[in-house]
C-alpha cells in the first residue's frame, strides 16, 4: 500500500517535470499589438511672402524743343485778285440790254397825283410754285409813303386796312429805315410810296414776299409791276394781327437790302429780316424756338 502511494507520487512529479521542461524549450509568443494609428506628420506652415511692388524709377520729364516749322512759300497772287476784285451790281436791266437785245430803257412816267382811295389796278403776283398770275385789286389804305392793295376777292374789315397803313407809316418804315437804310425812292416808278398788295393764291406756305423783279423795268422783266412793292397772302394772314405786321417789316428790310447790297448772300439778308420784326416789337415766327428745340441747325442756310 505505502508502495503504491509512492509511485503514484512519482508517476505525478515526472509529469510535472516534464511540463515544465517543454515549456521552458518552446520559444514565447510574440504578443499581439494591434496596427498604431498613423498621426499624420504635422506640416510647416508656410507662409506666402507678400509681394512688394517693384517701385520702377520714375524719370523727370523734360520738357520738348518747340517743333521747327519750315516755312512755306504760299504765291498769294490768287488771294489778292479775290481780295481787291470788284463785283458788278446785278443791273437786271443792263443785263437784259446785253443779253436779251432789249432796246433803250426810258424813265417811267411818275404819277402825276397821289392816288385816292378807291382807285383799283392790276398786278402780277407769283405763287408758291413760281407761277405768275394777274390780280385786280382796289386801294384802301393811303399815307404818305405807302399804298395798300387788296385783292378784290379777299374779305376783309377796310378798317383795318387804313390802321395798318398808319402803323406802316409812323412805325415800321421809319424803324426800318433808321436801322438798315432807305428803300429806292422814288424808284423804279418816280413815285416815294411804297405798294402793299393783299393778295390771295400765294400757296399755304407763304406770308409774303419781296421780289426784285418788280424794281426792273417792264421791258426788261414781263413780270414786274415797276413799283417798290411787296406782297402779303391775305390767306393766311389776317390784316390786324401782330405777326402780319412783323411780315410788314421782314419784307420791307428785304427791299432795303436790295437797294444797298444786291449781291448778299441769303441767310444773312433773312438774319437781318429776322432782327427786323424783332427791332419793331413782332414775333418772329418761331425761328428761334426751332432753334433752341435742335441747335444742329445749320445757321448759314435758309
Amino acid at each position: 500500500m505505502k508502495l503504491r502511494n509512492i509511485l503514484f507520487i512519482l508517476t505525478i512529479f515526472a509529469l510535472l517535470v516534464a511540463g515544465c521542461g517543454q515549456a521552458a524549450t518552446e520559444s514565447p509568443a510574440e504578443p499581439a499589438v494591434e496596427s498604431p494609428t498613423q498621426v499624420p506628420p504635422t506640416a510647416t506652415p508656410t507662409t506666402m511672402p507678400t509681394e512688394v511692388p517693384r517701385l520702377e524709377p520714375t524719370a523727370t520729364p523734360t520738357a520738348e524743343p518747340p517743333p521747327t516749322v519750315t516755312p512755306i512759300f504760299v504765291d498769294t497772287e490768287t488771294e489778292n485778285t479775290l481780295k481787291n476784285v470788284l463785283v458788278p451790281v446785278n443791273d437786271t436791266d443792263e443785263l437784259a440790254q446785253r443779253f436779251r437785245g432789249v432796246g433803250e430803257l426810258l424813265p417811267l412816267e411818275p404819277p402825276g397825283a397821289t392816288l385816292e382811295i378807291g382807285a383799283t389796278d392790276t398786278f402780277w403776283v407769283m405763287d408758291y410754285n413760281d407761277e405768275a398770275y394777274e390780280v385786280s385789286a382796289t386801294l384802301y389804305g393811303v399815307t404818305d409813303h405807302v399804298y395798300v392793295w387788296v385783292d378784290d376777292n379777299a374779305q376783309f374789315d377796310p378798317a383795318d386796312v387804313e390802321i395798318l397803313a398808319n402803323k406802316f407809316e409812323n412805325n415800321i418804315y421809319l424803324t426800318d429805315r433808321r436801322f438798315f437804310g432807305s428803300e429806292w425812292t422814288p424808284g423804279i416808278d418816280g413815285d416815294p410810296h411804297i405798294y402793299i398788295l393783299f393778295a390771295r393764291r400765294l400757296g399755304m406756305y407763304v406770308g409774303g414776299y419781296f421780289s426784285s423783279a418788280d424794281e426792273m423795268h417792264p421791258l426788261a422783266h414781263e413780270y414786274s409791276n415797276a413799283h417798290e412793292m411787296f406782297v402779303i397772302n391775305i390767306d393766311n394772314l389776317d390784316i390786324a394781327d401782330d405777326y402780319t405786321y412783323g411780315v410788314l417789316a421782314h419784307e420791307f428790310q428785304h427791299m432795303i437790302h436790295w437797294n444797298l447790297d444786291r449781291n448778299e448772300t441769303t441767310w444773312l439778308n433773312e438774319g437781318f429780316s429776322e432782327l427786323a420784326q424783332m427791332l419793331n416789337g413782332y414775333p418772329i415766327g418761331g425761328s428761334d424756338q426751332e432753334y433752341a428745340g435742335d441747335p444742329d441747325l445749320q445757321l448759314n442756310t435758309w
